[in-house]
């Protein structure tokens, strides 16, 4: 049970606020709510919650890059860094010729 705490509170700190108020914390009501109430098996219930996870990555680590049709600062400090390292290593296999 900490290793699970553990990763979802890692988890939810990687994710997007506005994704994490409206996706996953219900979500993860949702999952404990079955829980609680024991409708789920104990093999299914590491099923969701790997399900939950995997899902949250997908669909909410893009919008640390994209978020409503326009780069964030860390898409564009991203993207700058990229054409940074490009340019460097296209300087270095440059050959006078």
């Amino acid at each position: 049970m900490a290793l699970r705490n553990w990763i979802l509170r890692a988890l939810s700190r990687l994710l997007p606020e506005e994704f994490r108020e409206r996706v996953f914390e219900p979500a993860l009501a949702d999952l404990e709510h079955d829980e609680r109430s024991s409708r789920v098996r104990r093999s299914t219930q590491w099923l969701a919650m790997t399900v939950l996870i995997a899902e949250c990555l997908r669909l909410g680590v893009p919008q640390l890059v994209w978020r409503r049709g326009r780069p964030t600062r860390l898409g564009i400090g991203m993207l700058a860094v990229i054409l940074l390292l490009a340019l460097l290593i296209q300087r270095s296999r440059y050959v006078a010729a």
